[in-house]
């Protein structure tokens, strides 16, 4: 297998609820003490091997998506205490004072709902009253969840028919609407929670000083980028970079693709305006090129830690009865 990254998003404490996915401090220790601690490359070492073709084929490194601050709160203060460093893949809209709701549609189902399926009940009946239920279901006929998103084992069938529903048939702005009509009427008071939600400016600025490597990761985080006119999607990226330059006082040279949402005019414009190293959010065997490199969800890791173990006896007898 080629030389991944391993990814993050959400952790959670007192002060970050447990949504879906979300890892305590803890949980996070105890992951990197699973992959081991010696195949951990700072990630500017790493950055520069992977240029080099140096990499060895148990190297890993660590990436977090989005530049979250219960990342910062929780994840940061590990990593310091066992001397690591990761990509850094930050969006800039929220740092730069636009209103984005990414998060907080998330931070509204975490609190809002006793669990995502109670959520995504709520979600289709918003839907109906909104008059877009046909629509929904016209698009749905044929779709099979088993094979969206197939690469991502952790998501459950319902997990995949909404994000298909939300990325592909509604699309961002009718899935807004939702989303708004279902918060107007629920009490949430969204202005009040986004304090807490993303990174400040200069705490991105003092993980970069520390030896993290920070990236391009969009302005926005459109769920489907590659939608977008070709000149917004470059506009996404040249003021993500912009904003990340005044913050870091470095031009970005790597990026990591929200959604995992790309295309070769993507990879072109890229590499045009100097980005040298991107990651999918997938695991594969062999990378097409630097720009497509592979990662890990830390969701499969837990997976593989919670595996039990054969015993040699087991492993034996699975081989016979695979015989029989």
């Amino acid at each position: 297998m080629s030389p991944y990254a391993i990814m993050f998003h959400h952790f959670h404490n007192q002060q970050h609820p447990r949504g879906q996915g979300a890892i305590s401090g803890g949980e996070f220790r105890e992951l990197l003490e699973h992959v081991g601690m010696d195949r951990l490359l700072p990630a500017h070492e790493w950055l520069d091997r992977v240029q080099a073709g140096t990499l060895g084929e148990n190297d890993l490194c660590l990436s977090f998506d989005d530049g979250l601050r219960c990342q910062y709160d929780i994840a940061v203060p590990v990593m310091r205490e066992l001397g690591l460093t990761a990509f850094w893949f930050a969006y800039t809209g929220p740092m730069s004072g636009e209103k984005d709701t990414l998060e907080i549609y998330r931070y509204f189902r975490t609190v809002q709902f006793d669990h995502v399926d109670a959520f995504y009940g709520a979600f289709y009946q918003t839907c109906r009253k909104l008059d877009l239920w046909d629509q929904i279901t016209q698009g749905l006929e044929g779709f099979d969840p088993a094979g969206y998103l197939a690469p991502h084992r952790f998501y459950s069938n319902n997990d995949r028919t909404f994000r298909y529903v939300r990325n592909t048939i509604l699309g961002a702005e009718r899935y807004e609407t939702v989303m708004d009509t279902m918060i107007s009427g629920n009490g949430f008071d969204a202005d009040k929670i986004s304090d807490q939600l993303w990174m400040k400016p200069e705490q991105l600025k003092e993980l970069h000083d520390a030896g993290f490597v920070i990236g391009l990761h969009s302005h926005s985080h459109h769920n489907r980028i590659i939608d977008l006119p070709q000149a917004r999607q470059e506009a996404e990226y040249t003021t993500n970079a912009r904003h990340l330059k005044a913050i870091t006082g470095e031009d970005p040279i790597t990026v990591s693709y929200p959604c995992n949402a790309y295309d070769a005019e993507t990879l072109r414009f890229l590499s045009s305006i100097g980005v040298r190293v991107g990651f999918r959010t997938d695991l594969f065997d062999t990378p097409k090129s630097l720009l497509e490199l592979p990662r890990m969800d830390h969701i499969e890791v837990i997976r593989q830690m919670k595996k039990p173990k054969s015993r040699p006896n087991d492993q034996n007898k699975s081989n016979t009865r695979s015989g029989s």
